[in-house]
């Protein structure tokens, strides 16, 4: 019985610590973006051309979309899609 208690008790001390790292790592990331470390890193959003608030189905076409546009064998001969893709 000690020992059913023990691993629940250590289940519920690594969950918590799961997520205390979880949200630091979120208040690390969203420090950086204010004071404009992570400035020149592209929104993703933008570059698959759709709203921050799409869904993940939205999400999975765009990227579709994308990967054929910028597909090497789509494009070929253009160093700068290679080089992307």
């Amino acid at each position: 019985m000690t020992e059913k208690r023990d691993r629940h008790s250590l289940s519920k001390k690594l969950t918590k610590m799961i997520s205390f790292f979880m949200w630091s790592c979120v208040v690390f990331l969203s420090s950086m973006v204010n004071i404009g470390v992570l400035a020149g890193v592209p929104n993703l959003y933008s570059i698959l051309d759709i709203n921050q608030n799409a869904d993940i189905g939205e999400i999975k076409k765009a990227y579709k979309k994308r990967s054929k546009e910028l597909h090497p064998d789509r494009n070929p001969g253009d160093e700068f899609i290679y080089e992307q893709y």
